[in-house]
C-alpha cells in the first residue's frame, strides 16, 4: 500500500499501526528475495523507517499525541543512527576495497619486479658464462702459441746441434794429424755441445712443465 495514500488525520493509532505493517509487507517480501547482508542497515528497510517516523509525527501532531509523536522522534533517532551505521559501514567496505587493491596492485608489482630480477641474473649469469667461456678460449690460443713457440725453438737449437755435431765430425776428421788441435778442439766441441744439451733439456722442461 502506498504511504502517500494514507489519510492522516482520519486514523487513529491502531490503524495506523496496521496501516503501516500493511504498507511493509511488499518491503519484506524485497528483504526476502533480495537477502541483504544487514537487513537493518538496508536502504529501502531505512528509507520506509524514516518515511514511517514522518508519518507518526505528522499523525501524532494532528490528534495531539504526544505518545505517537515521541515515539516518531526514537524511530527518527533509529533511523539517523542506522544511516549514520551505514555511511561507517559503506566508509569502511570502501577502505577495504582500496586497500585490497592497493595490496594487488603492490602483489602485482613485486610480482613483475621479481620476473625482471630473474631475467636480469639470467642475463647476467649468460654474460659471465660468455666472458668466461671467451677468456678460457684466449688461454687456451695463447698457451698453444707458446707451446707451437717453444717447440719451434727447440727444433731450431736441435737442428743447430745437430749442424754443429756434424762439423764437429768433419773438423776432427780434418784435423785428425794435428793429435793435439784435435783433443783441444774436440774437447771443446764436446763442452759446447754438452752446454747445448743441457740447455735443450731445460726447454724441453719448460715446455713440460707448462
Amino acid at each position: 500500500m502506498n504511504l502517500r495514500a494514507l489519510t492522516i488525520r482520519s486514523v487513529p493509532r491502531r490503524v495506523l499501526d496496521t496501516q503501516l505493517r500493511l504498507a511493509r509487507i511488499p518491503l519484506d517480501a524485497l528483504e526476502r528475495a533480495t537477502r541483504p547482508e544487514d537487513p537493518a542497515l538496508w536502504g529501502p528497510n531505512v528509507a520506509f523507517d524514516a518515511a514511517e517516523a514522518t508519518i507518526r509525527d505528522a499523525v501524532g501532531t494532528v490528534l495531539g499525541d504526544s505518545t505517537l509523536r515521541q515515539e516518531a522522534a526514537l524511530q527518527r533517532a533509529k533511523v539517523q543512527e542506522l544511516r549514520e551505521a551505514a555511511r561507517r559501514l559503506a566508509d569502511a567496505e570502501q577502505t577495504r576495497r582500496q586497500g585490497d587493491a592497493e595490496y594487488q596492485a603492490r602483489l602485482e608489482q613485486a610480482e613483475r619486479d621479481k620476473a625482471k630480477a630473474e631475467r636480469d641474473a639470467q642475463q647476467q649469469k649468460a654474460r659471465i658464462e660468455r666472458d668466461q667461456e671467451q677468456a678460457a678460449r684466449q688461454v687456451r690460443e695463447e698457451t698453444a702459441r707458446k707451446e707451437a713457440q717453444v717447440r719451434k725453438a727447440a727444433q731450431a737449437r736441435e737442428d743447430r746441434i745437430r749442424k754443429q755435431e756434424t762439423a764437429n765430425r768433419l773438423d776432427a776428421a780434418a784435423a785428425e794429424a794435428k793429435a793435439l788441435d784435435a783433443k783441444q778442439e774436440e774437447l771443446a766441441i764436446r763442452e759446447e755441445a754438452a752446454r747445448l744439451d743441457q740447455a735443450a733439456s731445460a726447454v724441453r722442461t719448460r715446455r713440460k712443465t707448462t
